[in-house]
């Protein structure tokens, strides 16, 4: 029986050990520059930063704002961009609660007159639409030509093609006896796929 080997640990190359060591001094770096370098406060020389209370406001401020947080003047500490609020005062806040000035739903009333409107445009709409194919009947397809770019049609005085709009309908098929049409904006609820 043939033995397997197994291949030997692979090394970490001298590149490796480079990209490992400059993220570690870029982790340390952010790290420092998060939580250590904080402004020594008056006869405080070493000390850390105090643990805050559940009342007091919390802050996020990067180490150079600090004394605009808490209120003290520290010469040119600019004022925050955003205003401090009490830690509980965060925790209860509910950012998915629905507004109190707004409905949860839209009123059956509303809905029904927005229907009625819907269906008095669609019917006037249809009503023009039959208007406007009535007068393409009396004008009548004078002619058909079939060719090796397609077929194209001549409707009164206009030379159409499949695809092409005439007045309002588009042109789906050129057929020997005549054309078809469908209306160039179909009705909500009514398209075609493309």
């Amino acid at each position: 029986m043939a033995e397997v080997r197994q291949n030997p640990k692979p090394a970490v190359t001298p590149r490796q050990w480079a990209t490992i060591g400059l993220l570690a001094v870029v982790l340390v770096g952010v790290l420092w520059w998060q939580f250590g370098a904080s402004e020594p406060g008056p006869g405080d020389a070493k000390a850390g930063p105090a643990a805050p209370s559940p009342a007091s406001p919390v802050s996020t401020f990067p180490a150079g704002l600090k004394g605009a947080a808490t209120g003290q003047s520290s010469g040119t500490a600019p004022s925050p961009p955003w205003p401090t609020i009490p830690l509980a005062e965060a925790a209860a806040y509910d950012p998915f609660q629905p507004l109190e000035h707004q409905p949860a739903s839209t009123p059956p009333l509303a809905k029904a007159a927005a229907k009625a409107k819907t269906s008095q445009d669609s019917a006037q709409r249809r009503a023009r639409q039959d208007q406007l194919l009535a007068a393409l009947r009396k004008t009548g397809t004078t002619a058909v030509l079939r060719g090796p770019q397609g077929a194209m049609a001549i409707v009164g005085r206009r030379t159409i093609r499949v695809g092409d709009e005439l007045d309002g309908f588009r042109v789906v098929a050129i057929e020997p006896d005549g054309v078809v049409l469908k209306p160039a904006t179909p009705e909500k609820g009514h398209e075609d796929p493309p």
